[in-house]
């Protein structure tokens, strides 16, 4: 199987932060890590993203693997930028589908305390920072 990579050129002529740039390769790469350990039978059960619950916990789950490999400040600073890029009407959408850079800011305080609270928030990805400061 092939994996394509596109990138909106908007993130260098808008000038999106690098390491901002880097977290979200990072982020788009642990979905193909996800593409690869999957049986290719089962794929089309990605119909499933057209569920806003599942679509969130997909990509907050991809979120929370490049928080675990030291991306989450990347993660921070990309969304930071994304927020003041993006139409207001698309923000509600982006902040439930990822992580918030006060929910990553929160998750990465936990996960240098309780670093096995990454295998509990993997299976129950959090949906919001309640859902992280409960599990602290």
């Amino acid at each position: 199987m092939r994996y394509l990579l596109r990138v909106n050129p908007r993130v260098f002529a808008l000038n999106a932060p690098d390491d901002g740039i880097r977290a979200i390769v990072a982020h788009e790469l642990g979905h193909v890590l996800w593409f690869q350990q999957r049986n290719r039978i089962r794929l089309p059960g990605l119909v499933r993203l057209s569920a806003q619950v599942f679509t969130a916990r997909f990509e907050r789950r991809t979120d929370l693997i490049a928080i675990a490999r030291g991306y989450g400040d990347g993660l921070i600073a990309y969304r930071r930028w994304l927020y003041q890029h993006i139409p207001s009407k698309k923000l509600p959408e982006k902040q439930r589908n990822y992580f918030s850079p006060e929910e990553i800011t929160a998750i990465q305080a936990s996960l240098k305390n309780h670093p096995d609270l990454l295998e509990a928030w993997l299976r129950d990805v959090p949906l919001n920072l309640k859902q992280i400061m409960e599990k602290q």
